[in-house]
Protein backbone atom coordinates (compact mmCIF):
# COMPACT_ATOMS: atom_id res chain seq x y z
CA UNK A 1 0.00 0.00 0.00
CA UNK A 2 1.60 3.24 -1.15
CA UNK A 3 0.11 6.60 0.62
CA UNK A 4 1.21 9.58 -0.41
CA UNK A 5 2.81 12.05 1.85
CA UNK A 6 -0.08 15.32 1.38
CA UNK A 7 0.64 17.47 4.35
CA UNK A 8 3.72 18.26 5.84
CA UNK A 9 4.13 16.23 9.68
CA UNK A 10 7.29 14.33 10.50
CA UNK A 11 5.84 11.49 9.94
CA UNK A 12 7.96 9.11 8.00
CA UNK A 13 6.19 7.52 4.98
CA UNK A 14 6.62 4.37 6.57
CA UNK A 15 4.54 5.84 9.41
CA UNK A 16 1.77 7.22 7.74
CA UNK A 17 1.62 3.68 5.48
CA UNK A 18 1.05 2.27 8.98
CA UNK A 19 -1.35 4.87 10.03
CA UNK A 20 -3.78 4.53 7.28
CA UNK A 21 -4.10 0.80 8.17
CA UNK A 22 -4.16 1.65 11.82
CA UNK A 23 -7.06 4.22 10.86
CA UNK A 24 -9.17 1.27 9.49
CA UNK A 25 -8.69 -0.91 12.46
CA UNK A 26 -9.61 1.94 15.14
CA UNK A 27 -12.75 2.97 12.94
CA UNK A 28 -13.32 0.12 10.27
CA UNK A 29 -15.99 1.59 7.80
CA UNK A 30 -20.04 0.70 7.51
CA UNK A 31 -20.72 0.70 4.18
CA UNK A 32 -24.21 -0.54 5.35
CA UNK A 33 -24.63 2.75 6.76
CA UNK A 34 -22.73 4.96 5.00
CA UNK A 35 -20.12 5.36 7.48
CA UNK A 36 -16.59 5.94 6.15
CA UNK A 37 -13.17 4.95 7.80
CA UNK A 38 -11.38 7.96 9.18
CA UNK A 39 -9.86 10.45 6.11
CA UNK A 40 -5.77 9.72 6.70
CA UNK A 41 -5.13 13.56 5.08
CA UNK A 42 -7.92 14.95 6.89
CA UNK A 43 -6.40 13.29 10.20
CA UNK A 44 -2.60 14.04 9.51
CA UNK A 45 -3.46 17.85 8.90
CA UNK A 46 -5.12 17.80 12.33
CA UNK A 47 -2.26 15.93 13.74
CA UNK A 48 -0.16 18.57 12.26
CA UNK A 49 -2.04 21.72 13.18
CA UNK A 50 -2.56 20.75 16.92
CA UNK A 51 1.66 19.54 17.01
CA UNK A 52 -0.02 15.97 17.88
CA UNK A 53 2.45 14.06 15.50
CA UNK A 54 5.01 12.87 18.88
CA UNK A 55 2.04 11.58 20.31
CA UNK A 56 0.99 9.69 17.19
CA UNK A 57 4.36 8.85 16.49
CA UNK A 58 4.67 6.92 20.21
CA UNK A 59 1.09 5.36 19.57
CA UNK A 60 2.14 3.65 15.94
CA UNK A 61 5.76 2.42 17.64
CA UNK A 62 3.31 0.92 20.60
CA UNK A 63 1.77 -0.93 17.89
CA UNK A 64 4.58 -1.73 16.19
CA UNK A 65 6.32 -3.73 19.38
CA UNK A 66 3.43 -5.45 19.82
CA UNK A 67 3.22 -6.77 16.29
CA UNK A 68 6.89 -7.69 16.43
CA UNK A 69 6.34 -9.08 20.01
CA UNK A 70 3.53 -11.57 19.94
CA UNK A 71 3.48 -12.68 15.81
CA UNK A 72 7.21 -11.19 14.87
CA UNK A 73 5.95 -9.52 12.27
CA UNK A 74 5.32 -5.81 10.74
CA UNK A 75 1.39 -4.74 11.67
CA UNK A 76 0.98 -4.04 7.80
CA UNK A 77 1.91 -8.13 7.43
CA UNK A 78 -0.60 -9.25 9.64
CA UNK A 79 -4.23 -10.31 8.99
CA UNK A 80 -7.12 -8.94 10.49
CA UNK A 81 -7.49 -10.98 13.22
CA UNK A 82 -4.03 -10.60 14.24
CA UNK A 83 -4.31 -6.98 13.96
CA UNK A 84 -7.49 -6.61 16.34
CA UNK A 85 -5.67 -8.72 18.92
CA UNK A 86 -2.97 -6.47 18.71
CA UNK A 87 -5.30 -3.41 19.28
CA UNK A 88 -7.04 -4.92 21.64
CA UNK A 89 -3.81 -6.29 23.56
CA UNK A 90 -2.78 -2.38 23.61
CA UNK A 91 -6.25 -1.52 24.58
CA UNK A 92 -5.99 -3.10 27.82
CA UNK A 93 -2.13 -2.85 28.58
CA UNK A 94 -1.43 0.61 27.02
CA UNK A 95 -5.13 1.74 28.03
CA UNK A 96 -3.85 5.26 28.25
CA UNK A 97 -1.67 5.43 25.07
CA UNK A 98 -5.03 4.28 23.71
CA UNK A 99 -6.98 6.82 24.50
CA UNK A 100 -5.40 9.48 23.71
CA UNK A 101 -5.24 8.18 20.24
CA UNK A 102 -8.51 7.22 20.26
CA UNK A 103 -9.58 10.74 20.93
CA UNK A 104 -7.47 12.45 18.02
CA UNK A 105 -9.02 9.86 15.60
CA UNK A 106 -12.59 10.34 17.03
CA UNK A 107 -12.35 14.17 16.87
CA UNK A 108 -10.89 14.33 13.13
CA UNK A 109 -13.61 11.58 12.56
CA UNK A 110 -16.69 13.54 13.58
CA UNK A 111 -15.28 16.58 11.52
CA UNK A 112 -15.85 14.59 8.63
CA UNK A 113 -17.97 16.32 6.00
CA UNK A 114 -18.92 12.60 4.55
CA UNK A 115 -19.30 11.11 8.59
CA UNK A 116 -21.76 14.25 9.35
CA UNK A 117 -23.49 13.89 5.93
CA UNK A 118 -24.20 9.91 6.63
CA UNK A 119 -25.48 10.57 10.51
CA UNK A 120 -27.49 13.31 8.82
CA UNK A 121 -26.07 16.02 11.20
CA UNK A 122 -25.16 18.70 8.53
CA UNK A 123 -27.26 21.27 11.05
CA UNK A 124 -28.17 21.98 14.12
CA UNK A 125 -30.77 19.80 16.08
CA UNK A 126 -33.21 22.50 16.42
CA UNK A 127 -32.45 25.22 13.91
CA UNK A 128 -35.59 27.64 14.79
CA UNK A 129 -34.65 26.69 18.51
CA UNK A 130 -36.33 24.05 20.75
CA UNK A 131 -39.10 25.89 22.67
CA UNK A 132 -40.00 24.36 26.06
CA UNK A 133 -43.33 24.49 27.66
CA UNK A 134 -44.38 26.15 30.43
CA UNK A 135 -45.15 23.56 32.56
CA UNK A 136 -41.60 22.40 31.84
CA UNK A 137 -40.10 25.57 33.23
CA UNK A 138 -41.41 24.52 36.38
CA UNK A 139 -39.16 21.58 36.85
CA UNK A 140 -36.54 24.91 36.52
CA UNK A 141 -37.61 26.69 39.57
CA UNK A 142 -35.75 25.41 42.51
CA UNK A 143 -32.56 26.35 40.48
CA UNK A 144 -33.67 29.82 39.56
CA UNK A 145 -34.48 30.35 43.47
CA UNK A 146 -30.89 29.77 44.14
CA UNK A 147 -29.48 32.07 42.70
CA UNK A 148 -26.18 32.56 41.09
CA UNK A 149 -23.70 30.02 42.32
CA UNK A 150 -20.90 30.37 40.50
CA UNK A 151 -17.82 33.09 39.84
CA UNK A 152 -18.61 36.18 37.86
CA UNK A 153 -15.78 36.05 35.02
CA UNK A 154 -15.76 40.16 35.29
CA UNK A 155 -14.16 39.76 39.07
Amino acid sequence: MTVEKKCSTDLTQEEIELLAIVLQNVIPPLPKHGLPSPNLTQFMKWINQKSQAPQTRFFLNTITEYARGEFQLPFSQLDQTQQTKVMQMIQAKQFRSWIDFFSLVATTYYQDQRVLQALDLNSTPFPEGYRLQNSDLELLEGVYERGKIFRDPKI
